[in-house]
């Protein structure tokens, strides 16, 4: 089953595939947040 995108493209299997297991910010944003607290000795 092929989803759409919001202006109506249609998304291959193949990136359903990569895209599947990520989930969205209520912002839309895919990726998650750097936490750039650590340092290196």
């Amino acid at each position: 089953m092929n989803k759409t995108t919001r202006d109506g493209r249609k998304l291959s299997a193949r990136t359903e595939a990569v895209h599947g297991g990520t989930n969205r910010t209520p912002f839309g944003e895919t990726s998650e947040a750097m936490f750039l607290t650590s340092g290196y000795v």
